[in-house]
């Protein structure tokens, strides 16, 4: 039986290793509550905040996450597949070993984030605030970085193949052994007032 929860609060609840399916939660409190372990699955929450959160090996798919707050929350190891993570911020959240495969992260705050290694491949990350990210090795083929920003993000090794990046803004990003594709060179280039001779 589907759950519906609004202006809740689980602040402070343990909810380790809990199965969540289909459910939805509207403008939720989960500060500082513990959902290591967590499955995630087909479920919405939608203006909940989750900082301080633990959501270490959390694994969460099919769900939608939108307007959510995820600041100082704990990702490691965490994964998000096949969901939709609009408009949410990550800033300061701890993200070693986190994936976000095939998931929706428009306009979404990443900033400053340390994402080294991290799959991202299939993400539509348009309008999405990356300046300052470290995805060295990180996978992002097949992503819609359309209108992003990557000002100084380092994507050394990274893997940027079948991109869509109009807009993107890549002042100062740092690109040293990443794999490109030819239009991702033509629009660095373009970006950098290059202009390639016929």
């Amino acid at each position: 039986m589907k759950r519906q929860y609004k202006d809740a609060s689980f602040d402070g609840r343990s909810l380790y290793g809990k199965a969540l399916a289909g459910d939805s939660w509207q403008s939720c409190s989960f500060r500082s509550a513990d959902l290591t372990e967590a499955h995630i699955t087909g479920c919405s929450f939608a203006d909940c905040d989750f900082r301080g959160a633990a959501l270490n090996l959390c694994r969460v798919s099919g769900s939608s996450f939108v307007n959510c707050r995820f600041d100082g929350a704990n990702l490691f190891m965490a994964s998000f597949a096949s969901s939709r993570l609009m408009g949410c911020d990550f800033s300061g959240a701890a993200t070693g070993g986190l994936s976000f495969g095939a998931c929706d992260l428009s306009y979404s705050v990443l900033s400053y984030l340390t994402l080294d290694g991290a799959d991202l491949s299939g993400c539509i990350l348009r309008g999405a605030a990356l300046a300052g990210c470290s995805l060295r090795k990180a996978d992002l083929t097949d992503c819609d970085l359309r209108e992003a920003g990557l000002r100084a993000a380092d994507l050394r090794e990274a893997a940027l193949l079948r991109c869509s990046c109009e807009g993107c803004d890549l002042t100062d990003a740092r690109l040293a052994g990443a794999r490109i594709d030819i239009p991702f060179a033509l629009y660095f280039a373009a970006f950098h007032g290059m202009t390639p001779e016929a």
